[in-house]
């Protein structure tokens, strides 16, 4: 036997060996006994075909889409005459032609003057032109800014740190101490974090807590732990979260954020009914001795790998008083004392004291130290891993 395979009943009947099979194959009965097999493939087929259970068949034109109708099913949604809009009635997308009704007529008009302002125009002429500007914008509302730029849509180069263009549009009084420099509110100049420069009159020291003017304007992040309370106050309460180790989680507990240590290896997260942890995975291998006449040992496994008895099982059919052990390697009781099956058709139960730790390939076997006249009896061992 090795790593992988399996036992089952043969046509003599017996219990057998049956090889595993190659990666990727599965089990199928083939002339009453299980066998190893490879997946069929999938044939090719139509999207709207009756091989899809939620699709209404039919077949393709040019142009049509693929809906839901109302059974609900995919189905297929013919293309709509010339010049057609797809619309929808609240339910269904329907192919429609534009009507009044459909147009918010107070809306159309003034998205149709927005579209025909004269700040959208654009005409070629020279900046210091005044055509196209008279009567419209004058340089009076544009401050010094003069006819060269009195258009609300125009721009002409000039430095960051020049007043050009920029007086009486917005002044350094609304931008606090930024200066003529980043007077003008779409443009942006380069500074160190912790400079106070282009922030002050903004988002203040005070809004910021404890960062401090190197954090102090809403769209800044600097790194730091998330153990630190730094920039975390007023979010999430982080007062028990440990720098912890590789691995860790972090969980909510009952009353905050808590680190949670990585499990052993070969562990697994289960959930319980108000919190998660860390547990080992359980099995239970057995079978059932057939009308005992004597003491008899059952070979029932070779462990696959390392794992730790915890428990063992049994129960009997007619007859009483029959005895039970199970033991490691052909010698090693797992039970300190045996375990006496009182009464028929009862499961009873005892802890595994003794010689509890499996290596790989150590072996198990279930044990009738004593026939207490029974016509059966079930001796089952439960199992942690590791």
């Amino acid at each position: 036997m090795v790593a992988g395979d399996i036992i089952i009943g043969d046509a003599v009947p017996r219990w057998a060996r049956k090889s595993k099979g190659t990666d990727g194959q599965f089990l199928k009965l083939t002339g009453g006994l299980p066998t190893w097999a490879d997946p069929p493939a999938g044939a090719d087929h139509n999207v709207l075909s009756t091989t899809h259970p939620d699709t209404l068949p039919a077949s393709v034109v040019r142009g049509d889409l693929l809906l839901g109708n109302s059974t609900p099913k995919w189905a297929r949604g013919g293309i709509g005459s010339a010049n057609a809009l797809l619309k929808t009635d609240g339910f269904d997308p329907l192919w429609g032609l534009l009507v009044n009704a459909n147009v918010d007529a107070a809306a159309a008009i003034a998205e149709a003057k927005l579209a025909l302002n004269y700040a959208t125009h654009a005409r070629l002429h020279a900046l210091s032109d005044a055509l196209d500007h008279s009567g419209e914008i004058t340089d009076v509302q544009h401050g010094s800014r003069g006819s060269g730029l009195h258009g609300d849509s125009h721009a002409r180069s000039h430095a960051l740190d020049s007043a050009l263009d920029h007086t009486g549009a917005i002044n350094d009084a609304g931008h606090g101490s930024r200066g003529s420099g980043l007077h003008a509110d779409s443009h942006a100049r380069s500074h160190a974090l912790d400079s106070a420069l282009d922030h002050t009159g903004t988002i203040t020291d005070t809004q910021h807590g404890s960062r401090g003017s190197g954090l102090h304007a809403d769209s800044h992040t600097r790194l730091h732990a998330l153990n630190s309370a730094l920039d975390h106050s007023g979010e999430l309460p982080l007062t028990d979260l440990a720098a912890g180790s590789q691995g860790d989680m972090i969980r909510r507990g009952a009353t905050d954020w808590e680190a949670l240590a990585k499990g052993a290896t070969g562990r697994y997260l289960k959930a319980g009914a108000t919190d998660i942890a860390w547990t080992a995975r359980t099995f239970t291998v057995g079978g059932s001795i057939l009308s005992p006449t004597a003491a008899i040992n059952v070979i029932a496994l070779r462990a696959p790998f390392a794992c730790t008895a915890v428990e063992v099982n049994a129960r009997q059919k007619g007859g009483a008083s029959s005895v039970v052990n199970a033991r490691k390697n052909g010698t090693l009781n797992l039970m300190s004392a045996n375990l006496t099956l009182t009464s028929a058709d009862t499961w009873y139960s005892a802890a595994c004291d003794q010689n509890q730790a499996f290596a790989l390939d150590d072996w198990l076997e279930i044990m009738v130290v004593t026939v207490g006249g029974a016509t059966e009896v079930f001796i089952q061992v439960e199992f942690t891993e590791p």
